[in-house]
């Protein structure tokens, strides 16, 4: 391995590891934020808040348009550094901290006036929830301001560093959450006391980063504006639809049933997000990985990334499935115990279905995304959004809470056939040899885990100690067999030399014809 590749390649591989790691650390603190908060604030201020995490930045309502300038900036420092010209990615943070402040304000000043007035909420409630709803604007921009910190880092490909940052945002603002909530404290203390950490995480990440990446130009003028506005507007039409399917459903519940019934959306949510953590982690890596390749022009590599990624993906999203779905009543005695809503356990293996099914897609649907081809992807995603935007209120009427997810999967029945034909296309393989070659590997260990769980259930011990068994049994059992029957040695030596590509000008070589160009 020559000089010029082992940088690209360990900074790949740390990016991966880093990734993984924060995308664990970030299930204790949902471990403890949900019960501090369902107790100490009771079902419906619970559901309120729960409410007020759907106008998140990152990951809520206004991410819609936050992340398509996010990927929009990542790509384009990515092709700054390749081409030696940093100037051309400047104003990334800047131009988050603007939108953060419209966003912010907006939340505050109409999300304040209008909430209280068109939720089916008590009249001692209105005012709680218009404070909250003020501090949770000043939230919004420090959030905001953080995620453009994290896409000029993922463009420079350190998103380690990147994922260091939000993990200590979640971190600092989940402890200022639950000190608040266990002092005592209303859901406007709680609001106040995240909204306070996470405007101190933002001004020290802006105070050291600025230092390290003053070639990026972080805080100048953005340039080409209009560009920009057309590439992000596009990107945040694609996202919008995500937004959506994550977001509506509190908005819809909140409006038709009440906070109550949100409280249970979240808890199994949070359950779902467990899956959907693990396959976001082990896809997240493809949207950069393929910006620095098209940067590159090495086409070549594309089907290798899709198909070694999905296998990889889809492992451990299935896995995660799995074993999620044998031990779900266990957990949740665990985990919440009296304090859990009803109707919790239908949603919950409703949103685990959910997860399994669009797992295939992921790391093709992130390719596309970090090459900015996402055309046939927002038709795909908005139709999706339509459905279940049709679906699920009536479905609520129907059968209450649990018809919120069910309404999702309706929209996936119109989504998943769509994506289809442009994930085989990115793979280069017919359907019966994609599911042979990426998918079926993948089956013995999950069912592995599915069946020394459902063994270990039968058991009767109580829900602690089963747990603790079936995690070892899982562990002991599934990792080597997914090592072994998944990813054999020839696709290991492929792996490796796709994370062998993609050097950065300044370690490019005259002796490899493809990175000297």
């Amino acid at each position: 391995m020559s000089r010029a590749e082992h940088p690209y390649r360990t900074r790949l591989v740390r990016n991966t590891i880093v990734t993984g790691a924060t995308g664990v650390w970030a299930l204790p603190l949902a471990a403890v934020v949900v019960p501090v908060l369902l107790r100490q604030l009771g079902v419906e201020q619970f559901g309120l808040w729960a409410l007020l995490l759907s106008f998140s930045a990152v990951n809520g309502w206004p991410s819609a348009l936050s992340v398509g300038f996010g990927v929009t900036y990542t790509r384009r420092v990515a092709a700054a550094e390749v081409a030696g010209r940093p100037a051309a990615a400047a104003g990334a943070v800047i131009c988050f901290a603007g939108l953060g402040a419209i966003l912010g304000l907006a939340l505050a000043v109409v999300g304040g006036a209008v909430l209280p007035a068109v939720l089916p909420i008590e009249t001692d409630l209105a005012g709680p929830l218009r404070t909250a709803a003020r501090w949770a604007g000043l939230w919004v921009v420090s959030e905001a301001v953080v995620f453009g910190w994290g896409a000029l880092l993922e463009g420079r490909q350190r998103v380690d560093v990147a994922r260091l940052l939000d993990a200590s945002r979640r971190t600092v603002v989940t402890g200022a959450a639950v000190v608040a909530a266990l002092a005592g404290g209303t859901l406007p203390m709680v609001m106040a006391a995240s909204a306070a950490a996470a405007a101190g995480v933002a001004a020290v990440a802006s105070m050291i980063l600025l230092r390290s990446n003053r070639s990026f130009v972080p805080f100048g003028r953005p340039i080409d504006g209009p560009a920009l506005l057309r590439e992000a507007g596009g990107l945040a039409m694609l996202n919008a639809s995500g937004v959506l399917h994550r977001s509506m459903d509190r908005l819809l519940v909140a409006l038709l049933l009440g906070p109550a019934a949100v409280a249970a959306v979240e808890v199994a949510s949070r359950l779902r997000d467990i899956g959907q953590l693990v396959l976001s982690t082990s896809s997240y890596t493809a949207i950069s990985a393929a910006s620095w390749l098209e940067a590159q022009g090495d086409r070549a590599l594309f089907r290798q990334l899709v198909a070694i990624g999905t296998r990889v993906s889809v492992l451990a999203a299935w896995s995660a499935v799995a074993f999620l779905g044998v031990f779900a009543e266990r957990v949740l005695d665990v985990w919440l115990g009296r304090d859990l809503p009803a109707d919790v356990l239908p949603l919950v293996y409703l949103g685990l279905v959910y997860t399994a099914l669009h797992a295939p897609f992921q790391v093709g649907v992130n390719v596309l995304t970090g090459t900015g081809r996402v055309s046939r992807l927002r038709r795909a995603a908005w139709s999706g959004v339509l459905v279940k935007l049709a679906a699920t209120p009536v479905l609520l009427g129907q059968i209450g809470v649990v018809g919120a997810f069910v309404g999702t999967l309706c929209g996936s029945a119109v989504v998943l056939p769509q994506l289809l034909p442009l994930v085989l296309r990115e793979l280069g393989r017919d359907l019966v040899p994609a599911v042979r070659t990426v998918l079926v590997p993948t089956v013995p260990p999950v069912a592995l885990i599915v069946a020394s769980g459902t063994v270990v259930v039968a058991t009767g011990w109580p829900p602690a100690t089963t747990l603790v068994l079936g995690t070892l049994v899982a562990g002991t059992l599934a990792l080597p067999a997914a090592i072994k029957w998944t990813l054999g040695p020839a696709e290991m030596e492929i792996g490796r030399s796709l994370v062998k590509t993609g050097a950065s000008p300044g370690e490019r070589t005259a002796s490899d014809p493809v990175r000297a160009g």
